[in-house]
């Protein structure tokens, strides 16, 4: 009586598990297009850099960065909860600052050497988020947040120079892996079954930036102390178009 009891209530609850799974009225599968804005904060390192006479960094300026594009793919397990990996191309473009050979404990504008360098990144995230769903809303839209762990390759390649010595006076170029991590907040649209509309901020730290430990002074090859930089958590606003299947 008791296993005939027993296999009854197995059956029944897995033609209910059966059946809520075939109920589910959303694709699992996406594929999302980002364009975002440019990333701009990112901050001297406290170490000095040059060669010889050792300089303090100073006066970044980053107003040359380039818009952000990214692309992911990403499994939805339920209507609150997905998973993605992704890749963003970001860009700092020429980014130039100042070293202050002078004086090596602190920064004068008026004292500083200044340089340039192109830093961009390559960085891939795994992320999870978890969306907000609510009768008071309107249809199709859900408020979400996220978190995501990667990495990313962050490449200085060397831009003009040292414009107080010439073009000749070139700092060795280098990419960096480094620990890199987000969190998101956004909303959803879902406009159909398999089109949606995505607006978010993500604030994203990529690491460290890097020269190599060398210059090429007018053909000849020094030894220095790297020009390093660490990037902020930085907001990024990003559009993204998401098909679903």
């Amino acid at each position: 009586m008791f296993t005939r009891t027993f296999q009854k209530i197995v059956l029944v609850t897995l033609f209910t598990l059966s059946a809520s799974a075939f109920a589910e009225d959303f694709n699992k599968f996406y594929i999302q297009g980002i364009i975002g804005s440019s990333i701009k904060e990112i901050s001297e390192s406290n170490l000095l850099a040059g060669v010889d006479a050792v300089g303090k960094l100073g006066g970044v300026d980053t107003s040359a960065s380039k818009a952000t594009f990214g692309l992911k793919l990403g499994y939805r397990l339920s209507e609150t909860l997905r998973f993605d990996l992704s890749y963003y191309d970001l860009s700092y473009g020429k980014t130039t600052w100042g070293t202050d050979f002078c004086n090596c404990q602190e920064y004068n504008p008026n004292n500083a050497t200044p340089f340039s360098a192109h830093l961009s990144s390559d960085t891939v995230f795994a992320s999870a988020y978890y969306s907000v769903n609510s009768s008071v809303l309107p249809k199709g839209l859900s408020p979400y947040f996220g978190i995501g762990l990667g990495s990313s390759r962050n490449k200085f390649k060397d831009g003009t120079g040292n414009y107080g010595i010439g073009d000749n006076d070139l700092l060795g170029n280098k990419t960096k892996n480094s620990f890199a991590y987000k969190f998101d907040l956004g909303v959803e649209y879902a406009i159909s079954k398999n089109f949606g509309i995505d607006a978010a901020v993500t604030f994203m730290d990529i690491g460290k930036f890097s020269s190599a430990n060398y210059r090429d002074y007018a053909g000849f090859v020094e030894t220095i102390a790297p020009y390093t930089f660490t990037s902020d958590l930085a907001p990024i606003y990003n559009l993204g178009i998401s098909y679903k299947f």
